[in-house]
């Protein structure tokens, strides 16, 4: 076939489950509300969630996604929920600026060029890390658009990353998850963390360290916590 394409009108509202394997140049999510869940394997050149303005989509990946081009989080309300493989060309995430994107992520995404946090959207373009892996050629946190990671679980890798201290609309929340970045970015990251810009959750604190190659970007509890969690392993020790 030359293409998949649910929910042609706003008014329609379309589903495809997959279990088997579907190959196609094209999957469009278009301008109605659609639900594609793939539990086998679907591949082509570009998967493309909100083609047009109009309602709700949904993407749930148990299975395997290989797409040789881009992946497209597009016009309103867009959500892509990865629990098996991804694998894509590149990865644009809130690409207009009607965009209400969400990624959740609990597999393994591999972006083997661009991951854009936000290429348009006014609203926050958000990547949840839930668990599992991502892997980008390049993470791209520049420019106007509005974008939120929350590293809750899991890890990022990313070859290069593009970091703007300017971009005050883009921002990361560390909790148990970790990030690493090709080449020295602590100056970088040092810096969004003294704005702001990179917080941890609830009482964290984020915290990035060069080994020689990558730059990792992870959280720790606060030194009020650390200080009870030691003085309760020496009463437990005292107590043996």
């Amino acid at each position: 076939g030359t293409y998949i394409m649910l929910g042609l009108t706003a008014a329609d509202f379309g589903t495809v489950l997959n279990n088997g394997t579907i190959n196609v140049p094209s999957t469009y999510l278009h301008a109605g509300t659609a639900l594609l869940v793939n539990n086998g394997t679907l591949s082509g050149t570009a998967l493309i969630l909100g083609q047009a303005p109009g309602g709700d989509n949904t993407l749930t990946n148990n299975g395997q996604i290989t797409m040789t081009g881009a992946t497209y989080m597009n016009h309103v309300t867009n959500t892509l929920v990865n629990n098996g493989t991804l694998v894509t060309d590149g990865l644009l995430n809130g690409h207009d600026v009607s965009s209400v994107s969400r990624i959740v992520n609990t597999g393994t995404i591999t972006v083997g060029g661009w991951f854009y946090t936000s290429v348009a959207s006014t609203a926050p373009a958000i990547l949840d890390m839930n668990g599992g892996v991502m892997v980008n050629g390049h993470m791209e946190m520049t420019g106007n658009a509005a974008s939120t990671i929350n590293l809750n679980e899991g890890i990022i890798t990313n070859t290069t990353l593009g970091l703007d201290g300017n971009a005050t609309n883009k921002t990361i929340v560390v909790d148990n998850g970790v990030m690493y970045s090709g080449d020295d970015q602590t100056a970088g990251l040092d810096y969004l963390i003294s704005i702001g810009l990179i917080t941890g959750k609830g009482a964290k604190t984020p915290l990035s360290s060069y080994d020689g190659s990558y730059t990792k970007l992870y959280a720790i509890p606060e030194p009020a916590i650390i200080g009870a969690l030691s003085l309760l392993g020496v009463a437990l020790l005292r107590r043996k």
